[in-house]
C-alpha cells in the first residue's frame, strides 16, 4: 500500500517490474518545490524507509 510491491518468493508470479515509488518519496519531491524560501519541512518517516537515495536527497 505504500509504493512497494511484495516479494513473491513462491515463483507464482511471473511479474519482473521493479515495483512503485515509495509515497514517502514521491511526497518528498512533491513538496519541496512548494516550500517557501527559509521555509522549514518537517518529514517523519519510518527509519525503514531511509535507503541511500532518500538519505542523499535529505
Amino acid at each position: 500500500p505504500y509504493g512497494d510491491l511484495v516479494a513473491d518468493h513462491s515463483g507464482a508470479s511471473q511479474y519482473q517490474g521493479s515495483g512503485r515509488r515509495r509515497l514517502e518519496k514521491v511526497f518528498y519531491q512533491r513538496s519541496l518545490p512548494l516550500l517557501q524560501y527559509g521555509g522549514v519541512m518537517v518529514f517523519i518517516v519510518p527509519h525503514y524507509v531511509l535507503d541511500d537515495e532518500l538519505c542523499g536527497w535529505l
